[in-house]
């Protein structure tokens, strides 16, 4: 993914850390994730539900990206994460994968399933590192996992 060519704004949404709302509840089954959450009726359909009845939560089964993402969003990994180990998870499959994985958070942002934590600023005696800069380092370098590997070319440091 090209971030030097993003706008200032894109680029500060890719700093932004999905964090799963605490209020929804999640089951696995067959290695896929289905999210339980109440349903937000309308005052009519809170008039029929009473009368009525049916269920007061949706069960929503996500497919195999989905899952993936959702058990991304744990407030530890940014969007920029996201992307790069979705794309390195499902290869063409989620071609075009910004578009793919902020469209799904996007959906889960409105559904009140997941918040966005945003970047933290830096302390005014901290040095501050400009948004683009940050970005486009951890594309050129790659990010080093624990064992001291780079992410992205596979090489040792």
């Amino acid at each position: 993914m090209d971030l030097k060519n993003l706008d200032p704004k894109m680029q500060m949404l890719l700093l932004c850390k999905p964090k799963r709302n605490e209020a929804v509840k999640w089951e696995e089954e067959d290695d896929r994730i289905i999210l339980i959450y109440p349903k937000n009726f309308t005052r009519f359909e809170r008039f029929l539900h009473r009368h009525i009845g049916g269920p007061g939560t949706i069960r929503r089964p996500l497919d195999d990206k989905g899952t993936f993402i959702w058990r991304m969003c744990d407030g530890d990994h940014n969007v920029h994460d996201i992307c790069q180990a979705s794309y390195n998870e499902f290869k063409e499959d989620i071609e075009p994968v910004l578009r793919r994985v902020w469209g799904f958070l996007e959906i889960l942002l409105k559904l009140n399933l997941i918040i966005m934590e945003t970047p933290k600023k830096k302390k005014d005696d901290e040095k501050e590192t400009d948004v683009k800069e940050e970005l486009v380092e951890k594309e050129d370098l790659g990010e080093k996992d624990k064992n001291g590997e780079k992410n992205e070319q596979g090489e040792k440091e």
